[in-house]
């Protein structure tokens, strides 16, 4: 009984900040523009961190129980970020992106109800199903700008860069994950996770903040990169390192600043080798598929692939619902040994059906149709990283373990992703925000008042008077 107070002081507590905070959404301006959505970012990043780093430890009572309570909290907030919000006017360059990825969470909601799935996973796996909408309008609809996003995103990624390595120099074993590396090194025979609990986890993380601090340069940027190398390395995530390659040749090719031309050439230049080498070892992944095979970059993947492949067609339409690898269930994928697809295309198959595979197949394609348009090299080089991370992990599927780290890497992409490219002009300067529009049209409408004002004096006073 006592547990279920705390959890509804908790969850009441939450919902109240949230209103709160959704009410003040649109109207901070200036430095105060989007604290809220910042605020929320942050405490996302900082709990699941925690819970992380102690559940590494072998605290796992402790771990679980605050996960419990983000996992209660969060969601709180979430929903109140869902009704609160839905009146303001959302800002995004290209708002297929956001409608289709809350069309995608109604789709799959309604499917676990439809299939029962609701009643039979815990509350707190259930209320994961607002965590995607619910990041999504809250950085739709913030009134940050696109610069301010990314430096709370930056600031997040490179704390997470410099905490693993920090955690890795105290405490090497459990900063090490449970997948063997494949480069061998001298008394490291894991892949690094820092405070993480994946490896790919920790470092499309360090990518992400490679991007951001190589546009940013802030202070000691440099030192940064070098982290981020590092943490790349010892995490040793191959189908990102394929992607980070095909991101880093999209950054240098847009921040190039060429014509569209010179752009398409560089693009087929450093695309048709990767495509070479890519082919086979897709090929060869299907034609050996099991458990025991190390098959280049997609491993045992194919496996579940098939699976996926053989049991949708039974609810074709609307999919299995949101919590179809939960062990609580009972769909045909339950209880496995996967916790998801391993694809973001077939998790939204098999959990939306047709029709949620449109949806995510509609963002991805806006994604990448955002591509041939944007001059902005981060903004370029995280949607590629991104893509390439939906082909082998479920970036954009947050119900599956209820709270974890798998949020904040949404968060991060979501953050990126949602509000578009950030629009420069020749001279580079950064397109300025709804409040700085209106603080330089009030500026400019007071000089032509004010100029008025001095031509109607010096009518009256005559020339050669005293004004």
């Amino acid at each position: 009984m006592s547990t279920l107070l705390l959890f509804a002081l908790v969850g009441a507590v939450a919902l109240v900040w949230g209103v709160i905070a959704i009410r003040t959404w649109p109207s901070l301006d200036g430095k105060h523009a989007g604290r809220p959505m910042h605020m929320l970012l942050w405490a996302v990043a900082i709990t699941a961190v925690a819970c992380s780093v102690l559940e590494s430890q072998g605290l796992h009572g402790v771990s679980r129980s605050i996960s419990a309570i983000a996992g209660f909290a969060f969601p709180c907030v979430m929903l109140a970020g869902i009704f609160g919000t839905l009146a303001i006017r959302g800002r995004a360059a290209h708002p297929l992106v956001p409608a289709g990825l809350l069309a995608f969470s109604g789709v799959v909601a309604s499917s676990a109800v439809i299939n029962g799935q609701i009643g039979e996973v815990t509350w707190g796996v259930a209320l994961g199903v607002l965590y995607l909408p619910g990041l999504v309008l809250a950085i739709w609809k913030t009134s940050a700008s696109r610069e301010s996003i990314r430096q709370t995103v930056r600031r997040i990624s490179v704390s997470v860069v410099w905490l693993s390595l920090a955690y890795a120099a105290v405490d090497l074993t459990h900063a090490l994950g449970d997948l063997p590396r494949r480069i061998v090194l001298p008394g490291v025979e894991f892949r690094l996770a820092g405070v993480t609990p994946h490896a790919n986890l920790l470092a499309f993380t360090a990518a992400i903040a490679f991007f951001l601090t190589m546009r940013a340069r802030p202070r000691f940027w440099l030192l940064h990169l070098l982290a981020c190398l590092a943490i790349l390395f010892l995490a040793e995530a191959r189908t990102l390192t394929v992607g980070l390659l095909v991101a880093g040749a999209g950054y240098w090719i847009v921040n190039a600043r060429k014509s569209r031309m010179v752009r398409a050439i560089n693009t087929a230049i450093f695309g048709a080798p990767i495509a070479v080498f890519l082919w086979p070892a897709i090929v060869s992944s299907f034609d050996e598929s099991s458990l025991a095979s190390d098959v280049t970059t997609l491993n045992s993947r194919t496996l579940v692939w098939d699976l996926v492949a053989a049991n949708w067609t039974e609810r074709p339409v609307f999919g299995w619902g949101a919590f179809t690898f939960d062990n609580a269930t009972g769909s045909p994928l339950s209880a496995l040994f996967f916790n998801n697809s391993h694809n973001q295309f077939l998790e939204a198959l098999i959990e939306g059906g047709t029709v949620g595979l449109l949806l995510m197949g509609g963002v991805a394609v806006a994604l990448a149709w955002s591509l041939t348009k944007a001059r902005d090299a981060p903004y370029v080089a995280v949607t590629i990283m991104c893509l390439f991370f939906m082909m082998t992990e479920v970036p954009f599927t947050l119900h599956n373990y209820g709270f974890s780290y798998v949020v904040v890497l949404a968060a991060l992409l979501l953050a990126i992703l949602v509000p578009g490219p950030t629009v420069r002009s020749a001279a580079g300067s950064v397109e300025p925000t709804l409040p700085e529009r209106q603080d330089a049209h009030l500026a400019k409408l007071e000089g032509a008042l004010t100029a008025q004002r001095i031509a109607r004096t010096s009518a009256v006073s005559g020339p050669g008077e005293p004004r």
